[in-house]
């Protein structure tokens, strides 16, 4: 099955690589969401949006989101979008440039990337020192969304978290638990994610929604969005 790779690589310059196409679940922004709202955040720049899932739960949980992708013919490192904080799941195959341009871009930031990174002296370190970034560090693994897989065949090959700046962690790593639903509840949530994804994507483009059911959208609001612990057994 897919799985996003171990191995350090470099797609061609404003090429976009299959294995960095893989789209992030809802749980991986509940324990991130509190900080973003106690740091003022109110307008976040998802600067390698993708499909928009990552967006689409960020506006969900009540953020102004301001979508940049690659494959819309907006590259990150020659694109610049007025916000309160960018949030993204990076390419893992430019996680250290993605850092870096973050950093020099002066404001709050949350990056999702391999847990790994925090053990790359020659990369990282010098940045974290600089500009005194901080680990949000989930309990377990994110299963992200993979190509020609879907939700409920993917499964993580490496810990990912969020890398983060001007967010007032309580330290340098916070360990966090996550809402992560097991296989049963996966199966029941996974077609509801899609959904409520398809309403984002009509609803940020001005067209009618294709999909499930509205009634089958509905049966959790937003608010109740991130309260789904009774689904993650």
């Amino acid at each position: 099955m897919p799985k996003k790779p171990k191995r350090n690589y470099q797609p061609e310059a404003g090429a976009i690589d299959q294995r960095d196409v893989f789209q992030t679940p809802p749980y991986a922004v509940d324990p991130l969401v509190p900080y973003l709202q106690a740091a003022g955040v109110r307008t976040v720049w998802e600067s390698a949006a993708g499909q928009g899932y990552l967006a689409c739960w960020l506006d969900m949980a009540g953020f102004t989101v301001i979508e940049t992708d690659l494959d819309r013919g907006q590259d990150r490192f020659a694109t610049q979008r007025e916000a309160d904080a960018e949030v993204t799941n990076v390419p893992f195959s430019l996680k250290y440039r993605y850092t870096w341009q973050a950093c020099q871009d002066n404001r709050p930031f949350a990056l999702l990337m391999p847990s790994d990174a925090l053990f790359a002296g020659s990369e990282m370190w010098p940045l974290i020192d600089r500009y005194n970034l901080q680990w949000l560090l989930p309990e377990k693994r994110i299963d992200y969304k993979a190509p020609n897989a879907g939700w409920v065949k993917s499964c993580a090959q490496m810990h990912t978290c969020w890398v983060t700046r001007d967010l007032n962690l309580p330290s340098f790593v916070t360990r966090v638990k996550l809402a992560k639903p097991g296989r049963q509840a996966l199966n029941h949530l996974a077609p509801l994610w899609d959904a409520w994804h398809a309403d984002y994507v009509a609803r940020r483009d001005g067209v009618a929604a294709e999909g499930p059911a509205v009634a089958d959208r509905t049966i959790y609001t937003p608010r109740d969005f991130f309260a789904l612990a009774d689904l993650t057994v």
